[in-house]
């Protein structure tokens, strides 16, 4: 027997650190690792920031190896802090085409998703409100992008709306106490 639990996130965390949408300073960011190998999406994109097609801030990843536990803390609240100040947020569902945690955190921050629809979006799991994928050029790519960033800057407007019912919905059903409480439920199914 097999069960799935899509990736969740501490919602108190993402909450704490969400700017009010017109505080917010940063149009789009993109994080996460810059491994072309597994993130072929993702770093297509950071080229096109870097060469200035794509009007988004890299927020660079601090690495697996971290030096303790209160590195780490102070990582995640960094982390935390950066998407709450952020509009919109890149992701990428990897080579794999996973529902990676940045789609979970990114909507729990209060940011308008956007990016790849992963295999997972149709599992009761947040996929991207804008879907950008790796067939578009990178002319089209970016003024995909950059079209919804600029959109994203309208005072009280549809995106804003959408990113709220997004950011709401993930974290009622994606927090850490909903993922204990679905893994305590599939245990017992497996005992009985």
């Amino acid at each position: 027997r097999l069960s799935y639990l899509p990736h969740h996130a501490k919602a108190d965390l993402f909450t704490q650190y969400a700017k009010p949408w017109p505080e917010r300073t940063v149009g789009a960011l993109l994080t996460g690792s810059l491994n072309p190998e597994h993130y072929p999406l993702r770093c297509r994109v950071a080229e096109l920031i870097q060469a200035g097609k794509i009007n988004a801030e890299i927020l660079p990843h601090p690495g697996t190896r971290l030096a303790g536990s209160d590195t780490c803390l102070r990582q995640e609240i960094e982390y935390a802090k950066a998407l709450g100040d952020a509009r919109c947020s890149i992701v990428c569902s990897s080579k794999w085409r996973y529902g990676l945690a940045k789609y979970v955190e990114s909507a729990m921050a209060g940011c308008l998703v956007i990016g790849d629809t992963h295999a997972d979006a149709d599992n009761d799991c947040p996929g991207p409100v804008v879907t950008i994928d790796k067939w578009m050029s990178d002319k089209l790519l970016a003024a995909a992008v950059n079209h919804v960033v600029e959109q994203s800057a309208e005072p009280d407007g549809l995106l804003e709306h959408l990113s709220w019912n997004a950011c709401h919905w993930t974290r009622q059903q994606r927090d850490v106490g909903c993922y204990a409480e679905k893994l305590t439920s599939l245990m017992r199914q497996y005992i009985e």
